[in-house]
């Protein structure tokens, strides 16, 4: 689903509107199969953090992990733009450190 949609299904967010947003941006993003990552149902793979385990991997598998990576930061990435085009810009500006740290 593209942007353009939310732009006709999802008002934008300007402080007096959040009910009437959190339902509409909710619906939106669930209609895409991608709501698991705003609930943080879906954990994002990752190499081992200590080396002796991760000499233990295969370069395939590590490739794979890789794999996996890019397409959870794809969908993940997603998610927060669908929430950040339906923001007001000065209530994008305040969470865009926020974001930043993802």
């Amino acid at each position: 689903m593209s942007s353009n949609n939310t732009t006709t299904l999802v008002s934008i967010l300007n402080g007096t509107n959040y009910r009437q947003w959190a339902v509409a941006i909710k619906a939106f993003i669930m209609s895409t199969s991608i709501w698991a990552y705003v609930e943080e149902r879906v954990e994002r793979e990752s190499l081992p953090n200590k080396k002796e385990e991760l000499v233990k991997l295969s370069d395939a598998w590590k490739e794979e992990i890789r794999i996996a990576q890019n397409a959870w930061d794809k969908d993940n990435g997603m998610v927060i733009r669908q929430i950040m085009l339906r923001l007001l810009p000065m209530v994008q500006q305040n969470h865009t450190t926020m974001i930043r740290s993802y």
